[in-house]
């Protein structure tokens, strides 16, 4: 009643850091990407051609590559002469509000290569043994999104999200997760739980252990199985008795 109210789509999940949307994303495979030997105009077109708004780097851009790595720095985890982000942000690259993060920006704001970001990023890997990579939009966007649907796995075991239409309610909502793509779960379900494990475990992604266990029942994430075991977690975990 209250969200219908503020005219917003809400969702009951469990209460721990990052609830779902912002934990799932967070398990996006783009720094790995980056990392080893993807530069960020191929990881951006792939995820925009999958069809996210932005992709990762233009939005660590736009948010602010300090927003992270300020704290980074002021703990002593910061590595510049091996993590990217760290790279940038050392060579005074935060993004938009200095008009270079990993793109160059104009007066107005519109972002293009910056031949000097990506020489950064070269060096880095030069330095680190990493050989530029050239892979497909399809290859990049399992990357980037299918441990973002183990995570969703991992959040349903756990008792954080009452069923799996949650998980991409808060991803299409939270973070315009393209709605034809029905949200991360849903499109675990138009791939095959089969084909998104074998993916997963090919990539050197640690699968969910409900995963693994919907793909040796052969439950699909439509299964009365597999939502009774979920809808019986998320209560065993948030149920008033279990609160006593």
């Amino acid at each position: 009643a209250f969200g219908k109210k503020i005219k917003k789509v809400t969702c009951l999940v469990g209460n721990r850091g990052g609830f779902v949307a912002n934990r799932v994303m967070n398990a996006s495979g783009w720094a790995v990407l980056l990392q080893t030997g993807v530069l960020p105009h191929q990881i951006d077109t792939a995820a925009e051609g999958y069809g996210m708004r932005m992709g990762p780097c233009r939005m660590m851009d736009l948010v602010g590559l300090d927003l992270l790595g300020r704290e980074r720095a002021a703990s002593g985890e910061a590595e510049p002469d091996r993590n990217a982000m760290d790279a940038l942000l050392a060579a005074g690259r935060y993004g938009q509000k200095t008009g270079k993060g990993f793109y160059k920006y104009d007066e107005g704001r519109q972002h293009s290569r910056d031949e000097e970001a990506e020489a950064l990023i070269h060096q880095l890997w030069a330095r680190n043994g990493v050989t530029p990579r050239s892979l497909s939009d399809e290859d990049i966007a399992d990357v980037l999104y299918l441990p973002v649907v183990n995570e969703g796995f991992r959040c349903l075991e756990e008792g954080m999200a009452m069923r799996p239409s949650d998980v991409d309610v808060c991803c299409v909502f939270g973070y315009n997760w393209p709605r034809y793509r029905g949200g991360p779960m849903q499109w675990a379900t138009s791939m095959g739980l089969p084909k998104v494990l074998a993916k997963l475990e090919a990539m050197g992604v640690e699968p969910a252990a409900l995963l693994k266990e919907c793909v040796r029942n052969k439950w699909k994430l439509s299964s009365k199985e597999l939502l009774a075991r979920v809808s019986e977690r998320w209560a065993s975990r948030w149920s008033a008795t279990s609160a006593l």
